[in-house]
C-alpha cells in the first residue's frame, strides 16, 4: 500500500486527504525497465546489491537476564506494589474531606492503580519480570497521583511539600550517579549510568515542566508530573543496586564511547529530520514522533553539555520513536511487526553473542530484549518493536566502544550466482587508531559506516517488511 495524497482548495482554505492504493512493484518495476527483487533481510539485501555473503559463525545466545538482576527487578516490583498499596488507602482514608464533586474521578484513579497493581503480580506469577517492574511503576505512579492529588485538594499549601519531596529525591540521584561516573568505566557501569542518566533526564524534564504548570496555576497537572517525577528519580535505585553485585566488569574505553555517541547523535538528527517532514507531507504526527522531536533537542542539549552518558539516553530514545514513527506512517499491519520484532531481535541477539564469548554480556540491551519478548508475547507488538531497536541500539555502541580487540566483524564470502551483481573478491586491511579523551572529538575512528549499517538495517527491514507484504500519558511510551 502507498499512500496517495488529495488536496482540495476551498475559498476558506483546504482539505488534505489521504488513501491508500496497491502498488505491485515488481509489476510497476518493468514499465520503468528495472527489474525489482523481494527480500526478506537486510542480509538478502546486502547479497544483491554486492554480491557477498555476510557470514556469521556465532549463534545468538539465548535471551535472558541475569538471576542476580532478576531478583533486583522482582524486589523493585514488589516496592513498587507495597508503595501503591499504602498510597491507596491513604487516599481512601482522606475522601470525605473533599468536595464530592472531586471523589469519582479519585476513585477511578485508584481503582485504576489497583487494576495495574493484580496485572503487575499476574506478570510476576508468570515470571515476566520486566513487564511486572514496568507495571508495578505504572501502579505506584497513578497510586501517587491520586494521594497527592486528594492533598493538593484538601489545601493547596501540601503541594509545596511535594515538590521538596522531588527536589531532595533528584538530588540525591544524581549525587549518587556522580559517585559511580568517576569511576573507571566498565560494561556493568555502562549499564547502569546510561539506565541512570535517562531516568534522571526524564524525571527533570517533568519536574521543570511541573514549575511552568504552578506558573499557570495548572495544580492538576503540577501534581502529575511531580509525581512521574518522583518516581522516575526513585527506578534509577534498581540499577544502582546492580552496582553493588559487581557484575560485568570488562573495561571500556571512554574515548570510543564519546566518538560513537556523535556519531550517533548525527544519524539521529537525520532520522527524526525524514520521520517530521514524512509525517508533515502525509498530514499526520504520531505520538512518537513528538516524543522523538523532544528526546533530539535534549539530546542536542547534552552533546553541547559534554554530557555524554544523558546524551546517549536521548539519542537512543529520538531514533526509537522516529522510526517507530515512520513504521507507523508506511505500516498498519501487526503481522509487519511481529516479523520485523523478530528479526530485529535475532540481529541483536547476534551481536550480543559476539560480546558473551568474552563474558561481556551487557544487562541493558538484554533488558530491552527481554522487554521486547514479554510485550511481544502479549500482542504488544508496537513497544515491543521500540524495545528491541532500543536493544540493537545500546547493543552497537557497547559492541564498538569496547575496541576491535574482542569483536569480530561478519565474514565476507562472495557466492555464486548472487543476481544483480558479479562475484569479486575483497581484500581488507585493518589499521589500528588511536584513541581519544572522552571530551575531545576525533575523526581517526569512523563509525558512521558502520552505524549507518544499524539504522539502515532497521529503516531497510521497515520498507522491505512493508513491500512484501503490500498493505496495506508517560507510561505508555518506551520502557520505564
Amino acid at each position: 500500500m502507498v499512500p496517495n495524497i488529495t488536496i482540495v482548495h476551498y475559498p476558506w482554505g483546504y482539505e488534505k486527504r489521504i488513501t491508500y492504493k496497491k502498488l505491485d512493484l515488481v509489476q510497476y518495476g518493468k514499465t520503468l525497465g528495472v527489474d525489482v527483487v523481494e527480500v526478506a533481510s537486510i542480509r538478502d539485501a546486502y547479497r544483491y546489491f554486492t554480491g557477498y555473503n555476510l557470514i556469521t559463525t556465532t549463534t545468538p545466545i539465548e535471551p535472558a537476564l541475569p538471576k542476580v538482576f532478576t531478583s533486583i527487578l522482582e524486589n523493585t516490583t514488589n516496592l513498587f506494589i507495597d508503595n501503591a498499596t499504602i498510597l491507596i488507602n491513604n487516599t481512601r482514608q482522606c475522601l470525605d474531606k473533599i468536595n464530592p464533586f472531586y471523589r469519582s474521578g479519585i476513585n477511578t484513579l485508584l481503582n485504576k492503580a489497583e487494576d495495574e497493581i493484580e496485572q503487575a503480580r499476574k506478570y510476576l506469577d508468570s515470571g515476566e519480570i520486566v513487564l511486572a517492574v514496568n507495571t508495578g511503576f505504572k501502579a505506584v505512579y497513578i497510586a501517587s497521583y491520586a494521594y497527592w492529588l486528594t492533598q493538593t485538594i484538601i489545601d493547596s499549601n501540601n503541594l509545596d511539600q511535594l515538590v521538596n519531596i522531588v527536589n531532595k529525591t533528584i538530588s540525591s540521584a544524581t549525587a549518587k550517579l556522580e559517585e559511580y561516573e568517576n569511576k573507571p568505566l566498565t560494561i556493568g557501569l555502562y549499564d547502569i549510568i546510561v539506565a541512570g542518566e535517562s531516568r534522571l533526564s526524564e524525571s527533570i524534564q517533568y519536574y521543570e515542566k511541573a514549575m511552568d504548570d504552578i506558573k499557570s496555576n495548572d495544580l492538576g497537572s503540577a501534581v502529575d508530573d511531580l509525581v512521574y517525577s518522583l518516581w522516575k528519580a526513585k527506578s534509577i535505585d534498581t540499577w544502582l543496586e546492580t552496582a553493588r553485585t559487581q557484575y560485568n566488569s570488562k573495561p571500556i574505553n571512554p574515548g570510543r564511547i564519546y566518538e560513537t555517541t556523535i556519531t550517533l547523535y548525527g544519524i539521529a538528527e537525520s532520522i527524526v529530520s525524514y520521520a517530521y517532514t514524512l509525517a508533515k507531507d502525509l498530514g499526520s504526527t504520531p505520538n512518537e514522533l513528538e516524543r522523538a522531536l523532544n528526546q533530539i533537542d535534549l539530546a542536542r542539549k547534552y552533546v553541547a553539555e559534554n554530557n555524554t552518558f544523558r546524551a546517549i539516553g536521548s539519542i537512543a530514545s529520538a531514533m526509537a520513536n522516529a522510526i517507530i514513527s515512520i513504521h507507523i506512517l508506511f505500516v498498519d499491519n501487526n503481522a509487519v511487526r511481529q516479523e520485523l520484532c523478530k528479526k530485529i531481535e535475532y540481529e541483536t541477539l547476534l551481536d550480543l553473542s559476539r560480546l558473551a564469548t568474552n563474558n561481556t554480556i551487557p544487562i541493558l540491551p538484554m533488558y530491552y530484549i527481554v522487554y521486547g519478548m514479554e510485550l511481544y508475547n502479549n500482542n504488544q507488538y508496537l513497544n515491543a518493536l521500540a524495545s528491541y531497536i532500543l536493544a540493537s541500539i545500546h547493543t552497537k555502541i557497547i559492541e564498538y566502544s569496547i575496541g576491535k580487540n574482542i569483536i569480530k566483524p561478519p565474514e565476507i564470502k562472495p557466492v555464486e550466482n548472487p543476481g544483480i551483481a558479479n562475484t569479486r573478491t575483497i581484500t581488507t586491511t585493518i589499521t589500528k587508531t588511536e584513541t581519544v579523551t572522552p571530551k575531545t572529538p576525533s575523526t581517526s575512528i569512523d563509525y558512521s559506516s558502520i552505524l549507518v549499517g544499524l539504522v539502515t538495517g532497521i529503516l531497510i527491514g521497515l520498507t522491505i517488511m512493508y513491500l512484501l507484504n503490500k498493505k496495506s500519558k508517560q507510561t505508555q511510551g518506551l520502557p520505564q
